[in-house]
C-alpha cells in the first residue's frame, strides 16, 4: 500500500528489486587524487576489466571485488566508513598529491 502511495506522489514505478552493478574494481579518490586514480583506472580499461572510478562523496560501499582508496584523506575516511560496511580496502597514499601519483604508478608497474 506505502510502494503505491509512493508511487502517486512520484508518479514513477519503484523497483523493489534494485539491481546493483558490480565492479571488478573500484578506485575511490578525493580531490586532486583523481589523477593517481585515473592511472590505476586506465590499467583495468586496458585489461578490459570491469572498474570505477569514483569521488568518495558518491561510493556505494559492496559493489566491488577489489576496492582501491587512494590518498591520505580519502583513506581516513574510508576507515571511518569500514567500520560500518565491515569493507576492507588497498589504500595508496603518500605524504603528497605527488608521492601518491608515484606510489601508484609503481602499483600498475608491479602488475605489468
Amino acid at each position: 500500500m506505502a510502494k503505491l502511495i509512493v508511487e502517486g506522489v512520484l508518479n514513477k514505478s519503484i523497483e523493489s528489486n534494485e539491481v546493483k552493478q558490480m565492479y571488478k574494481h573500484t578506485i575511490v579518490y578525493s580531490g586532486d587524487d583523481r589523477v593517481s586514480a585515473d592511472i590505476l583506472g586506465l590499467y583495468y580499461k586496458r585489461e578490459k576489466e570491469s572498474y570505477l572510478v569514483t569521488d568518495i562523496k558518491d561510493y556505494k560501499p559492496h559493489r566491488t571485488q577489489n576496492l582501491y582508496v587512494i590518498g591520505g584523506v580519502t583513506c581516513n575516511k574510508m576507515k571511518e566508513m569500514s567500520k560500518t560496511t565491515g569493507e576492507k580496502f588497498t589504500q595508496l597514499y603518500g605524504n603528497d598529491v605527488w608521492s601518491t601519483l608515484d606510489k601508484a604508478i609503481e602499483f600498475v608497474k608491479e602488475k605489468l
